[in-house]
């Protein structure tokens, strides 16, 4: 409950796996909440990730030398990482702080924030998958992680020492010992680390929309619309203005995913979010070829058996919200697949999402500075899937009030950038 000792009436808006267990979290705490989206639950960038539960996934996703090392990759459509030409004018400015935030010292603290936050992932999530009768969904056989050469090997291996010094577990593994474990996998694997403790979502969908389920069921409501703005209405409330209506609240989180600054227009500036464009392509006949995710390190993609078929997920796209899909990205995540899975068969869907991501790698969760009312629940772009749950913790531990959160806040304060 909050630190006035009432129920208040919060509006979370953004129904992916942020949103939605922001909404439970606050739920459980005893307050009134509204949860509004323009779609179905968990129908945009939830719907189409890779499925795995990253709790070891404390090294930024995109390496500061694929930026410095294979600048010429950059734009090549094809690429694990690629930007869109006609994007580069709106790129360059997110780019550039990136780079600063590449510099060691900045890495370090980077690995150690998304470490300690990702300590407390579990906590977050289990127990709402428990209450919403989801545990089903969830896939136990761990991760894997091949390499195809030495020289992979060796590049990774700063990788691997960051993991260990931050606690997560994992098992080194020779050629034979990965094809022990996944015999489908074509001869090209040299080593492997395989991650026991890791877990997959076989339908993300179908997770969100169960947790969402569950939201209503105790007593939420959710309401299908699109939101036009945030601002002051009845002296003391905050008013979430939508297609459909007027809500007035106490608190508003904002959990719009790579949406949620466009959403909040003014109010949010000096927050550098930009959009990482992942692809992924639906092999319906072939989720029996893996028993858990598998991830070529150089590749910058899983695949991972889900209820639908097998999944192939990832790559990163520079190109905002508004560019089409290209095909030239979904043709190489297939070939990228097939070189490590032949007997793949034909694909039945390819899909993009937009990954929220700033450019220290780090989610915004807090007070929104121009308006403390308004709690920031964004930027999580690898790892809204894992993260989901323990920020939306948080976000009800700063709701209630609550002197000491779960988790120290500081590195994801929202104003960091200014």
């Amino acid at each position: 409950m909050s630190a006035g000792s009432r129920p208040l009436r919060v509006v979370v808006v953004g129904a992916g796996m942020v949103g939605v267990c922001t909404a439970l979290w606050l739920q459980e705490s005893g307050h009134e909440v509204t949860l509004i989206d323009r779609g179905a639950p968990g129908r945009a960038t939830s719907y189409g990730n890779a499925g795995i539960f990253a709790t070891y996934s404390c090294i930024p996703i995109n390496s500061p030398r694929r930026f410095v090392d294979t600048p010429s990759m950059l734009f090549d459509a094809h690429g694990p990482l690629s930007i869109q030409w006609s994007y580069l004018p709106r790129f360059l400015p997110w780019a550039l702080r990136f780079l600063a935030a590449c510099r060691p010292g900045r890495v370090r603290a980077t690995v150690r924030a998304l470490g300690a936050i990702l300590a407390h992932a579990e906590e977050g999530f289990r127990p709402l998958a428990r209450r919403a009768g989801i545990d089903s969904l969830l896939g136990e056989a761990g991760a894997l992680y091949v390499y195809e050469s030495e020289e992979s090997w060796r590049r990774d291996r700063g990788n691997r020492e960051r993991r260990r010094a931050n606690g997560v577990a994992f098992r080194e593994l020779d050629a034979s010992e990965v094809f022990e474990l996944e015999p489908a996998l074509a001869n090209v694997v040299h080593r492997g680390i395989h991650f026991d403790d890791v877990y997959h979502l076989r339908n993300p969908h179908a997770v969100v929309d169960g947790l969402a389920r569950a939201f209503v069921q105790w007593g939420g409501r959710l309401l299908h619309a699109e939101v036009k703005s945030i601002a002051g209405g009845i002296p003391g409330l905050l008013e979430v203005v939508s297609s459909g209506e007027r809500l007035p609240a106490d608190r508003v989180v904002v959990a719009a995913g790579a949406w949620s600054t466009r959403l909040l227009g003014p109010l949010a500036a000096g927050i550098p979010l930009d959009t990482e464009r992942g692809y992924h392509v639906m092999f319906p006949e072939a989720a029996s070829l893996l028993s858990r995710p598998v991830a070529p390190v150089d590749g910058g993609f899983f695949m991972t058996p889900m209820e639908g078929g097998l999944r192939a997920a990832g790559t990163v796209e520079f190109a905002g919200l508004d560019a089409p899909p290209r095909q030239a990205r979904v043709e190489a995540l297939t070939a990228a697949a097939r070189r490590l899975l032949p007997d793949l068969g034909d694909p039945a869907e390819s899909w993009l999402g937009f990954r929220p991501t700033l450019p220290d790698s780090l989610p915004a969760i807090g007070p929104l500075p121009s308006d403390p009312r308004i709690l920031c629940a964004f930027g999580h772009q690898h790892l809204g899937m894992t993260l989901g749950g323990i920020t939306g913790k948080l976000v009800a531990e700063l709701v209630d009030g609550a002197p000491r959160p779960s988790v120290d806040l500081a590195p994801f304060r929202p104003d960091r950038f200014a």
